[in-house]
C-alpha cells in the first residue's frame, strides 16, 4: 500500500490572504494511506475495465450460432449485430442514460458525502458516534431488502421511470460508504487548518469549503471510482425503478 505523507510548511491561503504559517512538529504528521488506496482501486478497476471491454468486443463479432468461448476474436467481425443494437436495442440512448444518471449520482454522493463527514470527523460527540455507528450499520443492509416500500414511495411521489427517481435512490444507496470514507480521511487532517480559517474570520462552511474540500482530492478519487463504476453496473434497482425502455440504463438492456 502506498503512502503518501503530508508535511504542510509554509501558508495556508484564504481569499487571496495569508491566514496562517502552520508548521508541524514530527510528533503532528500524518499519513494519509488513502491516497495508496485510490491508486489500487484505480488500477483494478482498470483491469477489470479492460477484461469486460475485451469480453464484449470478442462476443460482439460472433454471429448467433457462434458457441465458441468469448475470449477468442473473430477475425470476420459481425458487423450486423452493432448495427441491431443501435436501430432495435436502441443501445446508443441507453448509453446516454447511463451517464447522465451514472454522473449526477456520482457527483450528488461526492458533495453530500463530503459535507456529511465533516461534522463527524471535527466533532468526536457521543451522538456523532452514534451516527457514524449507523452509518456502518447501514453499509450492511442490501439495498435489494428494501425494493418493495421503496417502489410504493416512488409511485406515491411520482419517481417511477424519471431520472431524478433512479439517482436519487443510487446516491442515497452509495452515501454510507462515501461517508464512511471521507471521515476516515478527514479525521487524518490537521484541526490547525479549520483554527487558522476561524482566525482569519471564515465561518464552518467556508473553512470547508475552500480551505477542506481542496485536501479531499486523493479520497475523493476513490468515491469517485468505486461510485461510478457501480451505478454503471447498478441491474436490479435499474430494472425495477425503470421500466420505460427509452428511459432504461445500459444494464438492464
Amino acid at each position: 500500500m502506498l503512502e503518501l505523507s503530508v508535511n504542510m510548511l509554509g501558508f495556508v491561503w484564504f481569499e487571496g490572504d495569508t491566514v496562517a504559517a502552520v508548521h508541524r512538529h514530527p510528533q503532528d504528521r500524518r499519513t494519509i494511506s488513502l491516497a495508496g488506496t485510490s491508486c489500487t482501486s484505480g488500477v483494478v478497476s482498470g483491469r477489470n475495465a479492460a477484461s469486460m471491454a475485451q469480453r464484449a468486443i470478442c462476443a460482439s463479432s460472433k454471429p448467433s450460432d457462434d458457441l465458441s468461448s468469448s475470449l477468442f476474436l473473430r477475425f470476420d467481425f459481425e458487423w450486423s449485430n452493432f448495427a441491431t443494437a443501435i436501430t432495435d436495442g436502441g443501445i446508443l440512448k441507453a448509453i446516454v442514460n447511463s451517464v447522465i444518471i451514472t454522473v449526477c449520482s456520482t457527483v450528488i454522493t461526492c458533495l453530500v458525502g463530503a459535507a456529511a463527514a465533516y461534522p463527524l470527523a471535527r466533532r468526536q460527540t457521543r451522538g456523532n458516534k452514534l451516527v457514524s455507528a449507523g452509518i456502518l450499520a447501514i453499509m450492511m443492509i442490501p439495498p435489494l431488502s428494501i425494493l418493495v416500500p421503496l417502489y410504493s414511495f416512488l409511485v406515491q411521489i411520482g419517481g417511477v421511470n424519471s431520472y431524478w427517481g433512479i439517482v436519487l435512490v443510487l446516491s442515497a444507496t452509495n452515501l454510507p460508504l462515501a461517508i464512511f470514507l471521507y471521515t476516515a480521511f478527514i479525521r487524518a487532517i490537521p484541526a490547525s487548518i479549520d483554527e487558522a480559517g476561524m482566525v482569519d474570520g471564515a465561518s464552518k462552511p467556508k473553512i470547508f469549503f475552500t480551505l477542506i474540500l481542496p485536501l479531499l482530492k486523493p479520497v475523493t478519487a476513490t468515491v469517485v471510482i468505486m461510485i461510478s463504476v457501480g451505478v454503471w453496473n447498478e441491474y436490479a434497482l435499474s430494472n425495477y425503478l425503470i421500466t420505460d425502455a427509452s428511459m432504461q440504463p445500459i444494464a438492464p438492456r
